[in-house]
């Protein structure tokens, strides 16, 4: 199959664990991609490969009557605008709405599930626009967003009520992990970091940068050792966790279930 940003043929990958940066989106997947043929390092979110500018407009229902028109491109080039959803950079591929509100959404972001459970339905996660509660993570409510003011971003929210992510910190957090050389599922053409470096499943990843994501994600402790109430909210947690990273990066792996053990420890 061909795609008008790529001069080779590109074939679906759906067996693939290891992480990608999207060349579309310019974000993290992982999972089934569209990878090139010849092996060049061009690959694409399945989500990105499909879509074209030709499309119909799209709507979400957290954007009123915004009218998004998938773009190649960003109005103003890379780097120039946020993403409202989660208030990232937008490097690439975007969704854009150019006739009312000028907001943009990664296609990552637009296509993100309205709610999801694990498969054993320990927890559900709802999106949310609002966060009713500090993320797990960064332990706020707010996102330090430059040029957006007081910005929450979308999150997910546990049914019950007791846990919130917001959509951007799982992000940084996978990113920075998979940056760090955290992962490690074998060589791929498509799995290399931004720096060029192959990645694994590393169980002797570097202690600080497993400590720091500990310190990131780490739930109220008190004293050294956990009551049996405090240990159900980590447990609980770390199942949110993996359910939300699976959702935006790709398929569930054990790969998700390990870092979630990690951070989470």
């Amino acid at each position: 199959m061909n795609h008008p940003w790529h001069d080779h043929p590109m074939r679906l990958e759906r067996d693939v664990a290891n992480p990608f940066e999207c060349s579309g989106c310019k974000e993290l997947g992982f999972g089934p991609r569209y990878q090139c043929e010849m092996d060049c390092p061009f690959v694409l979110h399945e989500d990105c490969f499909k879509a074209r500018p030709t499309d119909p407009s799209r709507t979400h229902p957290f954007m009123g009557s915004c009218s998004f028109q998938f773009l190649w491109e960003p109005p103003g080039g890379p780097n120039r605008r946020l993403c409202d959803a989660c208030g990232r950079d937008v490097k690439g591929f975007v969704y854009h709405d150019q006739y009312k509100h000028k907001l943009d959404l990664h296609p990552c972001c637009m296509n993100l599930k309205s709610t999801m459970s694990d498969p054993y339905n320990r927890m559900t996660l709802i999106l949310k626009d609002k966060m009713p509660s500090k993320c797990v993570k960064c332990e706020r409510k707010d996102l330090k967003v430059p040029s957006k003011g007081s910005f929450r971003g979308w999150s997910y929210v546990s049914s019950c009520g007791n846990y919130c992510y917001h959509v951007c910190c799982v992000k940084k957090l996978i990113l920075d992990n998979w940056e760090n050389g955290y992962f490690n599922v074998g060589p791929s053409s498509s799995s290399s970091s931004p720096g060029g470096r192959n990645l694994s499943i590393d169980e002797t990843a570097s202690s600080s940068s497993i400590t720091s994501a500990k310190s990131s994600l780490a739930l109220a402790r008190r004293g050294s050792s956990r009551s049996s109430f405090t240990r159900g909210l980590i447990k609980l947690a770390k199942i949110g966790f993996s359910v939300i990273i699976s959702v935006l990066f790709g398929n569930p792996t054990p790969l998700f279930t390990a870092l979630a053990e990690k951070l989470l420890d």
